[in-house]
């Protein structure tokens, strides 16, 4: 198992670096009249080395979980920690507790990471890649 606790330390691998798309949590699509059309509206997120545009800083990593933090307005640091799958080269698979996941330290966020093995294919929120970043 190897670990990386600083935030300069922290590196995110190559492999999941670029410019991605999820479908926000709770949009559902629903039609009442079948005539009627829903869309689908995604999210930008960003993967660098160092951070994730939804999740904050990367703090810490354990194998393929990631500690991340994020400064909420008003209030202390989100902390969570992510497992990231790549499940094809523009597929990620991003798990973690729950969707209010925040936790007030590193330590606690730590506690809450999942072993990739034991994540389904139908769990957590899938990333599409729009495409890769050039490092």
């Amino acid at each position: 198992m190897s670990r990386s606790t600083t935030v300069n330390g922290c590196k995110i691998n190559a492999l999941l670096q670029g410019t991605f798309h999820k479908q926000p949590t709770g949009n559902e699509i629903t039609t009442l009249d079948f005539q009627q059309q829903s869309t689908v509206t995604y999210e930008q997120v960003v993967i660098t080395a160092t951070s994730v545009s939804s999740w904050g800083e990367c703090y810490e990593n354990v194998d393929n979980s990631y500690i991340f933090g994020l400064k909420r307005t008003g209030d202390s640091y989100c902390f969570r920690c992510v497992t990231m799958i790549i499940r094809a080269s523009n597929i990620i698979q991003a798990a973690h507790a729950s969707t209010n996941s925040c936790r007030s330290s590193i330590a606690e966020a730590r506690s809450t990471c999942f072993d990739e093995n034991s994540i389904s294919p139908f769990e957590g929120t899938f990333l599409y890649r729009k495409y890769r970043e050039t490092v």
